[in-house]
């Protein structure tokens, strides 16, 4: 079929799986990919109003495109190409659904959430800012309580509060409590999105020398701003038309 055009096609217009075999089993000849099909299938969808279906038709067209040209490289290559492949893939759906990654940057917002929040629910973040760190307030609360962030910044009393007879609760005296509030979900947004400061990460960060969930999201945390960065720029560079072949 390479090479064949049309203006017109008898029969449903769809992208179904008889369709996408048609298109499939004529680009090929003599093991030799020719996208032309993909691409003249496409042409005739948009032209007839069929936009959608037509972008998934390129999508199968690069899924091909790529597969036969892993084929012509090396197996270090190859193995590294089916890496980058496969993140543009699912990702941004080689630049054909930009959207996806929005999916994706949402997801990761909502993992990094469930250890950002068991972090400081256990008392295993600190304040970013060396000179509250060296504080009288910090360092007397640092020594005597458990959850030293939590009682500094007003979220809960310390061991040793008595309330005062008139309606003064901690968080109003506390000394953290002009500070920035912690908040998971901001938190997690601030290490996954590169492009966006929420302003979490410059007022909290977590402790490694406390217990056990500080010292595992501490490293986590670089885990999912790696992967934010990534999502993030093969979003950005569909959006834009980097990495889309129309």
């Amino acid at each position: 079929m390479d090479g064949f055009t049309y203006d017109r096609i008898r029969g449903k217009v769809s992208t179904s799986k008889e369709r996408s075999a048609w298109l499939k089993h004529g680009s090929l000849n003599k093991e030799q990919f020719f996208p032309q099909p993909y691409t003249q299938y496409a042409k005739f969808l948009r032209e007839t109003g069929h936009d959608a279906q037509a972008r998934r038709v390129l999508l199968k067209r690069e899924i091909e495109v790529r597969k036969y040209e892993r084929k012509e490289l090396n197996p270090f290559l190859r193995s590294w190409r089916y890496l980058w492949d496969g993140l543009q893939l699912v990702v941004v759906g080689h630049g054909h659904a930009p959207f996806w990654s929005i999916g994706w940057l949402v997801l990761l917002i909502v993992l990094a959430t469930i250890p950002a929040n068991r972090t400081w629910k256990e008392g295993s973040f600190a304040p970013n800012s060396a000179p509250i760190l060296v504080s009288y307030d910090w360092k007397k609360y640092e020594r005597t309580e458990q959850k030293p962030a939590l009682v500094w910044s007003g979220e809960q009393p310390p061991d040793s509060w008595e309330k005062p007879d008139d309606d003064t609760q901690w968080k109003d005296v506390a000394p953290g409590r002009d500070w920035e509030t912690f908040n998971r979900y901001a938190y997690a947004a601030d290490i996954v999105i590169p492009i966006i400061d929420f302003g979490q990460t410059d007022a909290w960060a977590p402790s490694t020398t406390r217990q056990e969930a500080g010292q595992r999201f501490w490293w986590t945390r670089w885990i999912f701003t790696v992967l934010g960065w990534i999502v993030t720029a093969l979003g950005a560079a569909a959006i834009t038309g980097i990495i889309r072949r129309d």
